[in-house]
């Protein structure tokens, strides 16, 4: 016979409707924004503007091999789908570091100019800077020709900065954007003065949906381009991609990327390890604790249940400070073997999860029936065969519970790792902390991809827990 209490209410009269309504409405509330937060952050995956902004000032690694100076820099940036290169087949261009060879006649002359300022000439004297270099077979030069570059995308760009340097101000420089359809966008114009050497800048604030798929420019003899910098999709796309947009974006999406990079693939791993041997830690510690304060009362009952509570109440950031400080006054062996290192992870995670696990142990321990017990040791069962034998198997539920919410905790905790493990990445590095780091570096797409996949892991946790806990009752 099933108890009647354990039974759910129902609606006896339709006057307890109204009743239920308002119940339902304010819980619904709640709901619904937890819904709408996830629905948002799923929105903002397969939805989000992927363009990347990228800064080509010709020192950096961006290259698909590492840039040299003094060599021919056609090709070397195929992973933005650019081309560089020349109008007339005897020039080509050249990367040149302007600390090594000057491209001023005189340089002490130079450096003396007034009108250029100690910035400009360190700018100018160690950068890297993209010339037109003449073919060693021609003899003779046209050191007084307007050298014409032209930058060339596969994919449709934003351009919006080209950084120049006007070395004679014999002429103006003259930049022109083309679009996919071959006809000019805008054509801007660098007027020369009367300084020797010119530091120049052109920008670009229209944002024209058709884009530019190449950027011709005309520099003056001796002139040289510092930097370019522009907004392009961020990947190739295919054949296939162009036919089936809304699959490519979700194949292209800050989700996948994420889980490409090698750092987070990393704290994938480290996660689930750590997460797991803190449930087990957890369960280890938290079934005698919870198992003993349920059935005895003793002296400092009260209070060692207000400090299992403890990690509970306090801030995340204290725990982690506490663990910090308390680990000063153990051997240096030993701290430097936790400290910042894979064991404090798992300490920290610990920790906290350990005292929601406590929690419900002693709850579970508390609805078991303690006539049970009794009956088994008057038939000549040892404490430990009572307990093994009759309190265990009744609290698997509980034991799964509990293991649940110590593993979906330390999943989440991310205070006491930051100041205890720190965030070092492929070394201390979880998916709470690399949220944190990926917001730093800007990079909100692979902050939200990650913040999806913790969310993903603690409703798998929940749902299996939910599900063996069901079979548990019913056997």
């Amino acid at each position: 016979m099933s108890d009647v209490s354990q039974q759910p209410a129902k609606l006896s009269t339709r006057s307890d409707i109204p009743f239920f309504l308002c119940l339902g409405l304010i819980g619904g509330i709640y709901v619904i924004l937890i819904v709408g937060i996830l629905l948002a952050d799923l929105a903002y995956i397969f939805s989000a503007d992927q363009s990347q902004s990228v800064d080509l000032d010709f020192n950096r690694d961006d290259a698909d091999r590492p840039i040299a100076t003094n060599t021919l820099f056609t090709n070397q940036f195929d992973r933005y789908g650019l081309s560089v290169r020349c109008d007339d087949k005897q020039h080509h261009p050249l990367l040149l570091n302007t600390f090594q060879q000057h491209l001023l006649d005189d340089e002490k002359q130079q450096a003396a100019d007034p009108q250029l300022s100690q910035e400009e000439q360190f700018a100018m004297l160690n950068k890297n800077v993209l010339v037109a270099s003449l073919p060693k077979q021609t003899d003779s030069p046209d050191v007084d020709q307007a050298v014409r570059y032209i930058f060339s995308w596969r994919q449709p760009v934003q351009v919006t900065e080209l950084r120049c340097l006007n070395i004679r101000g014999q002429s103006d420089v003259v930049a022109t954007t083309v679009n996919s359809s071959d006809e000019e966008t805008t054509r801007r114009k660098l007027h020369r003065n009367r300084a020797t050497v010119q530091l120049q800048k052109i920008q670009w604030t229209d944002d024209r949906a058709d884009g530019v798929s190449r950027l011709i420019v005309d520099l003056p003899p001796g002139g040289a381009i510092t930097g370019l910098r522009f907004v392009w999709g961020g990947h190739i796309p295919s054949a296939w991609e162009s036919r089936f947009p809304f699959l490519s974006r979700i194949v292209h999406s800050p989700f996948t990327k994420a889980l490409a990079k090698p750092e987070i693939q990393y704290s994938i791993r480290l996660s689930l390890i750590s997460c797991t041997i803190t449930a087990f830690l957890s369960l280890w510690v938290a079934i005698p604790i919870g198992y003993l304060m349920s059935r005895y009362r003793f002296f400092g009952h009260s209070l060692l249940d207000a400090i299992l509570d403890i990690p509970i109440v306090l801030p995340p950031l204290v725990v982690g400070l506490s663990l910090l400080i308390a680990f000063q006054f153990l051997p240096v062996a030993l701290r430097e073997w936790v400290v910042y290192e894979i064991p404090a992870v798992i300490l920290a995670q610990f920790m906290v999860a350990c005292a929601f696990a406590v929690r419900t142990m002693r709850a579970t321990f508390d609805q078991i029936d303690v006539r049970r017990e009794h009956v088994a040791l008057t038939l000549g069962c040892s404490r430990f065969q009572a307990f093994s034998r009759i309190v265990l198997p009744e609290s698997s539920r509980g034991i799964l519970t509990a293991a649940t919410l110590a593993w979906a905790r330390a999943l989440g905790e991310f205070g006491p790792l930051l100041i205890f493990a720190g965030a070092t990445r492929n070394k201390t590095e979880v998916l709470s902390t690399t949220v944190f780091l990926e917001m730093n570096v800007g990079d909100l797409g692979a902050a939200v991809a990650v913040s999806l996949i913790m969310v993903t892991g603690a409703v798998l946790v929940l749902i299996v827990a939910r599900i063996w806990g069901t079979r548990a009752s019913t056997i």
